[in-house]
């Protein structure tokens, strides 16, 4: 009859009840050892990132010299010409019918743009 009085304190089912307690405790409050192992698994999955973005990098480097290289040629090239006094009205509808212009700042925007915000962030939570 008063079986369920002694299932209520019997060791199993208050040792869940206490650990269940304690667990709920614990969560409420964020230690600084809980802080610094979350800090070292966002350092762990920053650097895991990065790995995973190389590729990405090299393929982002290349577009950037090749385009700016291929830029930075015909402006060369334009400013001999200029000085010699012939005509570079050529060169420029070359880069204006192609958009070179607006091509390589975006591709030179999209090469500076990651390392840039990433320094603004580092600024920003420091």
């Amino acid at each position: 009859m008063f079986s369920w009085i002694s299932n209520i304190f019997s060791s199993s089912s208050t040792e869940k009840i206490i650990d269940a307690g304690i667990s709920g405790i614990d969560k409420v409050f964020y230690t600084e050892e809980e802080k610094s192992e979350m800090k070292l698994k966002l350092g762990n999955l920053h650097l895991e990132y990065l790995k995973a973005y190389a590729p990405f990098k090299i393929a982002q480097r290349m577009l950037a010299f090749i385009f700016t290289s291929l830029f930075a040629v015909c402006f060369i090239v334009a400013l001999v010409l200029k000085s010699q006094g012939l005509d570079i009205s050529f060169i420029y509808e070359l880069v204006k019918s192609f958009s070179l212009d607006l091509i390589v700042t975006v591709i030179v925007g999209f090469y500076f743009a990651g390392g840039t915000i990433e320094s603004f962030r580092k600024v920003k939570n420091d």
